[in-house]
C-alpha cells in the first residue's frame, strides 16, 4: 500500500510484552489482555503527525486501540485505523467446517 500511495512506512510501535491469545477472550478480557502491551519506540517521529494505523482483521478492536493509545500519548495528532476485514463476533459461524461453499478452506 505505501508503494502505491507514496505514503511512508514508519516502524513506530513495539511490544513491551508478550500476550495470551486473544482467541475465546470477551470483549473486556481482549482490552485487558492488550492494555500496556504496546509503546511507540520513536516518539519523535509520532509527534504531531497523522498516522493510518493498518490492521488485516478487526474483531473488537482492542489491539488497534491499545496501538492508537501508544502511538496518540508519544504526541500523535491523529491515528486513523484502517482494516480490511472485520469480524463479526455477535453470531456464530453460519457455514459448518466441513461446508465446501468457504473453498474447501478451514
Amino acid at each position: 500500500m505505501a508503494s502505491r500511495t507514496g505514503i511512508p512506512v514508519l516502524p513506530l510501535l513495539g511490544r513491551l510484552r508478550s500476550t495470551a491469545s486473544q482467541a475465546g477472550l470477551s470483549n473486556t478480557g481482549r482490552r485487558r489482555n492488550v492494555a500496556a502491551a504496546f509503546a511507540c519506540c520513536r516518539p519523535e517521529r509520532a509527534a504531531n503527525r497523522k498516522i493510518l494505523l493498518i490492521d488485516d482483521v478487526m474483531t473488537t478492536g482492542a489491539t488497534a486501540a491499545a496501538c492508537a493509545l501508544a502511538l496518540k500519548r508519544a504526541g500523535a495528532a491523529r491515528v486513523t485505523l484502517l482494516t480490511l476485514a472485520r469480524a463479526d463476533r455477535r453470531f456464530p459461524s453460519a457455514l459448518p467446517a466441513s461446508s465446501s461453499a468457504a473453498g474447501g478452506m478451514r
